[in-house]
Parts: C-alpha cells; structure tokens; sequence
C-alpha cells in the first residue's frame, strides 16, 4: 500500500512537468505570476574509497550512487503569500524524504520574508550554499560536524537592506539577515524538549566581489535524567568571507563549538555537581578558476578537532579537482580527498585515507 502511495505520487508530480516552467535552484523564489514552478535536481555518483590504515584489502569502496534525486514545486498562492515544498527519492538519503516544505508571507517586500514549517536552518555559508551550487561534492566536515542538524521545524524571518545606502554605500542588498527559532531536535521528529534553539546569519557585502558573514546559534537540551542532570547547552559560533573577483573565487569560514552539561549526586548535593565541557572548532579555505572553457580547477583544505579539551589531535583533509559546466543546467564534479586522522580516529576501519568521487549533476 505505501509503495503505491509512493508511486502514485512519483507519476502525479511527473504529469506536471510538460505543464509548468523548470527551475532549479534551492533558494529561489519564484515569480509573482507563477501559481506552480517545478524545480530539481539529480546528482549520479561513482566512489572510490582507499583505506592505507589497513593491513590487507586497503581498497574498501567501489559502487555506484544516487547522491541525491530532488522533485519538488514551489509557487505563490497570491500576491503576499508561497509556498516551496521538495522531496530527496535518493534511498542513499533514506528517501522519499521532505528535506523542505515551508508557507512564505512575502508582503514586506525585499525587507523581511517570514517562512514557517520545515527548512535548513540559518548557520553557516557552506550549510546554506544550495546542494546544486555547492563547488566541491560533499560540504566540509566541520560543517556537518557542528551545523548537524541541518533541517528543522521552526519559523525564520530573512531579509536584506534592498537600497538603502548605509555609511555611504550604495551596494544594493548591502545587508542580508535570517533568524530563525527552531525545536532544535532534527527532521521528523516532534521537539524532545521544551526548550526552542535560536539561529541566526548576517552578512555584509560592502562591494559586489566580497562578502563577510557571521553565524550564532544558541540551545538547551533536557537532561535525559532530571534526578541526576541539568539542562544542557548548545553554542555554535561562525565567521565566513566570500570573494568573487572575475573568475576567481576564494571562500573560507571557520565554526566554533561549545556543549556543557552538568550532573550531581541528588537534586540538593550541589557541592557534588559535576560540569562536563565539550569545544570542537575547524576551518575549511578553498580557491576556484572558471576558466573560459567552461572548466573550474579547485583546491581545497580542510581542519577540524573534535575536542579541544582533550589532545587527540586534528583531522585534516585537502580536496584537488574541478568542476566542468556543459552548460547551466548540466555539470560533471571530480574530487580526489586525502585524508590525515588524528591519533584517536586513524584505526578506525570505516575511514578513508584517499577517495576519488565523480559526479554527475543535471538540473531540470
């Protein structure tokens, strides 16, 4: 019965397609004449993974992949009022899966957008860089370490400075801001708790080739158990710039994280209490050059240590490959990573010293 659900809803959606205009990007909205826009993206793969760590069978990874395979519509219902909702039928993604379903008020024009329902929350410029756009096939990992998880329920607010000239600058949207509350406990799942998350990103962009940005995000967490722990909390801090000068762009940002936590004996020991501390922090910068054949070398380097409190060392990783546009709806991405473990992490079998990823993306 569900697979039937499953694709009657797969053949209803591709009835639509001779019908309406494609698009294709994450975080676009559509025009105001547009009742019904479909958008997605597929995003083939082949793997190769090699593990140096091993004694024997160091190649442990060879297989073909489904990256992601996104269907969705977005559109307005009126002049003040959209909708954007998408679907992953990647099962490499544990799909059918609605990574985004959200109802827009737009009414305040470029000033303020006020979105409620399920989204990517506001923290970091790699997290919300759309999956279609991102320059190398997988995000960094101190990225998916410390912005996890990256989906929520919640309400956000964003908007930018339109025109407004400030301190003499006349760039247009010179200001971009999103703030969100979310629960703060993932996708799928109803709040664990009662306490609510607070996310939020600013960027300036004083010149149309760079952009600086920053991000803060601020939780509690319930004690798993009230007799013996308090409420726990989460801080996350991040720092991003973007250059974009002709066909060359650098990006770096770095993330910060702290988690607390604290026990006691009994509810009234507070001399027996016992703090614990967690602080994770990592960077990534890479370079790109769009040349004029339409191919786009990068290099990039990656670091992060999982807990600063304790000496175990830093993961890194640097990424060499490129990115070849046939045009703006069809690329090919080919990374090679190598991968340097810390003391903690380097014997751990399901890691991978070199990999070779190749990906073809198509946007309809």
């Amino acid at each position: 019965m569900i697979a039937m659900k499953k694709l009657f809803f797969i053949c209803f959606l591709l009835s639509l397609f001779p019908l309406f205009v494609f698009a294709g990007d994450e975080d676009q909205k559509p025009n105001p004449n547009e009742r019904i826009k479909i958008i997605g993206w597929l995003q083939p793969q082949f793997r190769l993974g090699y593990n140096s760590n091993l004694d024997s069978q160091k190649l442990t990874e060879s297989t073909f992949a489904f990256n992601r395979a996104r269907l969705g519509v977005m559109g307005n219902i009126n002049s003040k009022f959209s909708y954007y909702f998408l679907t992953d039928f990647s099962s490499f993604k544990n799909g059918p899966l609605v990574v985004k379903a959200t109802i827009s008020y737009n009414g305040l024009g470029n000033w303020a957008t006020i979105s409620a329902g399920k989204f990517k929350h506001p923290f970091s410029m790699e997290l919300n860089t759309s999956s279609r756009n991102l320059n190398t096939i997988y995000r960094s990992k101190v990225v998916s370490e410390l912005s996890s998880p990256s989906i929520d329920y919640g309400v956000m607010i964003s908007g930018t400075s339109d025109d407004l000239e400030i301190f003499g600058l006349k760039n247009r949207n010179l200001i971009k801001y999103k703030l969100a509350i979310i629960n703060g406990s993932g996708k799928n799942v109803y709040d664990e708790d009662i306490y609510k998350d607070l996310v939020m990103k600013l960027n300036f962009s004083p010149f149309d080739f760079i952009d600086f940005g920053g991000s803060y995000r601020f939780g509690k967490r319930a004690p798993t158990d009230e007799q013996t722990q308090s409420a726990g909390k989460l801080v996350r801090y991040a720092a991003d710039i973007s250059i974009n000068y002709k066909n060359l762009l650098i990006q770096s940002e770095y993330i910060t994280g702290h988690d607390e936590s604290s026990s006691f004996d009994n509810e009234w020991a507070d001399e027996s209490m016992t703090q614990s501390f967690h602080k994770s922090s990592g960077y990534f910068i890479q370079a790109l050059y769009l040349m004029p054949i339409h191919l786009q070398p990068l290099i990039k380097f990656e670091s992060y240590h999982g807990n600063l409190y304790e000496h175990i060392g830093t993961d890194q990783s640097i990424t060499l490959g490129f990115n070849y546009y046939f045009n703006e709806h069809a690329k090919v991405q080919l990374n090679y990573i190598h991968n340097e473990y810390s003391d903690a992490n380097q014997n751990q079998e399901n890691l991978l010293t070199d990999a070779v990823y190749l990906q073809f993306q198509l946007i309809f």
